[in-house]
């Protein structure tokens, strides 16, 4: 029917694409501007159907929303646009804002829109072939972006028998097994007491500045061994530096430096997540 109105054949073909895909399966939009089209009416279908209250319940799903995220999942795979779910979401809400839905609601909306993308994308790469173990890890890092996402896990899983991985767990279970985010990563050198701590925070400010760098360009595999290499100064810190220590600061300051170590690793995974 474009076709014929006419529309031009760019045109035309976005029409059509923007259903794709319709089922599990079925091919995703081959063009840019269907694949644009695609992914904004099925963002803009799932924001407005939980901010009216019609997420799926249960086995129940008379609106298919389910196969909406699991598009747009597909979608941003497919075409590894830097876009952040949530970011997404919260451009679906604002669509919204000259109608009579309640925008108080966004509040409530958009972590449980994005809890349920997140749940759509967890069945993706698990029926894609990647480790549930691996998935697990880096979600629970917080990444935000399907291709990033993606590419982590993939990761994970070609790396999981190298010895690097079991340093990299180990250390920073450890870490993790303190730390508090609600402390902050703002560590105060003068309250340095043992060279272990001293080293550790030295360890971690150049492991952080490689991690950078080489995200930077996209290397993602040297990122194994930069976190790999904090394992042997992570070990000296615990063994050396009582991190609950009687005087307060002190206690808090540790636990800073423990928060700056796992902030480093979570820019991959989070590695306590991985099996023993």
């Amino acid at each position: 029917k474009a076709r014929v109105m006419p529309l031009s054949p760019r045109v035309a073909a976005a029409v059509s694409e923007h259903y794709l895909p319709r089922y599990a399966g079925d091919e995703l939009p081959s063009t840019e501007v269907g694949q644009v089209a695609a992914l904004s009416d099925k963002i803009d279908t799932l924001a407005g159907c939980f901010m009216i209250g019609l997420a799926p319940t249960g086995s129940a799903d008379p609106y298919a929303l389910r196969r909406q995220a699991a598009g747009v999942i597909q979608i941003l795979a497919q075409t590894k646009w830097p876009f952040a779910i949530l970011d997404l979401i919260e451009l679906g809400i604002d669509n919204y804002k000259e109608t009579k839905v309640d925008m108080a609601e966004r509040e409530r909306v958009a972590p449980k829109l994005r809890e349920f993308l997140i749940a759509r994308l967890r069945r993706w790469l698990v029926d894609s072939g990647s480790t549930p173990e691996a998935v697990e890890a880096v979600l629970s890092a917080g990444h935000d972006r399907v291709d990033e996402i993606a590419s982590r896990v993939k990761l994970l899983d070609e790396a999981r028998d190298q010895s690097e991985i079991e340093d990299i767990k180990v250390a920073f279970t450890r870490c993790q097994n303190l730390s508090n985010v609600e402390y902050g990563q703002n560590v105060d050198e003068d309250l340095f007491e043992d060279d272990a701590e001293r080293n550790l925070f030295a360890e971690c400010a150049r492991a952080g500045k490689e991690m950078d760098k080489i995200l930077a360009r996209g290397a993602l595999s040297e990122t194994i061994g930069v976190l790999a290499s904090l394992r042997r100064p992570i070990d000296k810190f615990f063994d050396e530096v009582l991190v609950m220590a009687p005087d307060e600061k002190v206690k808090m300051n540790r636990l800073k430096l423990l928060n700056l170590c796992v902030s480093v690793s979570r820019q991959v995974a989070d590695f306590s997540q991985l099996p023993s």
